[in-house]
């Protein structure tokens, strides 16, 4: 595109917003500073806590919400995935445009550093997300997919360090949100899948390392007086205090023995959540804390019930589709007793939703059900620019295109409807 039909279509799109919302700022003109933009178009709650200098929870109308470090209730609306090469100053004006008011989850370093918008910070101490799975399996990120031994000295020195050396840095920005506790893991062993089975990493190390030990342990207890039905689900029989697995060739996956995997993966991750927890808390009193990123076939009640136990909130991943699923979303509240934080939400066209315009549209009607719901705390959208897939090669349509022009869709539906979400949210 050449410089005349760049500002053509620079006018052409203010143009556009203008009419969509007469506040509507051009998205790319910086005659203001960030700062006044963002004081202007982040709606200011109307009521109040005791200020605390941080964000903490707390219900207001019968509503979960967040409240900011002054103590006006605050709902992070966050688009996530940002652009670094645009730079930090015209990111914050482009959010205050469109009426986002946070970087949402996964913000870099120089969005930390330097910006001036909320955001949530995620740790990623078991690195066991099916992304990097996937990313792994194509060949796009180098490396060997493994689960950690959590209770390998070693791994639990390096996690304590991780959380001293983050919390130390974080512990006074008020900026911080919350720290998450990773994405996406695969924490429910997969039949058929060894690859993806936590039990069956730890079952397959040597005896006497102690994941191993502890697996083992937990077998004798889970079988102690039932060594006859050990027998009849693995297919061997135990050797009085020992299991010897070296050669023995396990049932299908889809015998008691996957149910005992999922049940001792369900062991590990609850005995990790009470290591991490108190040790972030420790570092860092002040800032909440969220759990794992978690896909809806992650959402295991157990799982729940055991994340509930250390976290201020539930973050969740939802299908990118237009329907929010509420029954699922209430009964995750129910069973923890915990918000729900919306990480990460797009609409994808589909074979409804032909058009980037169709898919646009149904963006208020999802924010809306998000208000609606009163257990919803924030939400992110994804992302910032088009991207395309790279396991399926299909366009993943952002906010704005590669070049960092907003979409006319996106003007036309997003944009309002943000504000109008903020402006409810104020005044409710």
């Amino acid at each position: 595109m050449n410089p005349i039909q760049r500002t053509v279509l620079a006018f052409a799109l203010a143009g556009l917003m203008l009419q969509v919302d007469a506040q509507f700022d051009s998205a790319h003109r910086l005659t203001e500073s960030a700062g006044n933009v963002l004081a202007q178009s982040t709606i200011a709650a109307t009521q109040r806590r005791t200020p605390t200098g941080f964000y903490t929870i707390g219900m207001r109308d019968g509503r979960w919400t967040l409240f900011d470090p002054d103590g006006k209730t605050y709902f992070p609306l966050g688009l996530n995935h940002l652009s670094e090469r645009f730079g930090v100053g015209r990111i914050d004006h482009d959010l205050a445009s469109y009426h986002f008011n946070s970087y949402g989850w996964m913000a870099s370093r120089s969005f930390i550093k330097e910006g001036s918008l909320s955001y949530v910070y995620p740790f990623d101490f078991l690195k066991i997300s099916i992304g990097l799975y996937n990313r792994i399996r194509r060949g796009d990120t180098p490396g060997t997919f493994r689960y950690p031994d959590p209770y390998d000295p070693r791994f639990r020195a390096e996690v304590q360090q991780e959380i001293a050396d983050t919390c130390a840095s974080l512990k006074n920005d008020r900026n911080l949100v919350a720290y998450m506790l990773g994405d996406v893991p695969v924490i429910i062993p997969q039949r058929n899948n060894s690859e993806l089975n936590w039990t069956a990493s730890i079952r397959s190390q040597p005896d006497g390392t102690p994941g191993k030990t502890e697996y083992l342990a937990w077998l004798r207890n889970q079988y102690k007086g039932r060594e006859t039905e050990f027998t009849a689900n693995y297919g061997f029989a135990p050797k009085g205090d020992r299991f010897p697995f070296e050669g023995s060739k396990l049932p299908a996956q889809d015998t008691e023995v996957h149910k005992d995997d999922v049940k001792f993966a369900l062991h590990l991750i609850a005995e990790f959540y009470a290591f991490v927890a108190p040790l972030i808390r420790h570092a860092d009193p002040n800032h909440l804390l969220f759990s794992h990123r978690l896909l809806r076939d992650q959402l295991n009640m157990e799982l729940l019930r055991s994340a509930a136990r250390h976290v201020d909130a539930i973050a969740v991943q939802p299908p990118f589709n237009e329907n929010l699923d509420t029954q699922l979303f209430r009964t995750v509240h129910e069973t923890t007793g915990k918000p729900l934080f919306i990480s990460d939400h797009h609409i994808n066209t589909s074979s409804r939703l032909n058009t980037r315009e169709d898919a646009a549209k149904e963006y208020p009607r999802y924010l809306q059900a998000v208000y609606d719901s009163g257990i919803i705390i924030g939400y992110g959208f994804c992302s910032h620019l088009d991207s395309v897939g790279k396991a399926s090669g299909l366009l993943k349509p952002g906010l704005c295109d590669s070049s960092g022009q907003i979409h006319p869709e996106f003007a036309r539906h997003v944009v309002p409807a943000n504000r109008e979400l903020l402006e409810k949210f104020g005044r409710n």
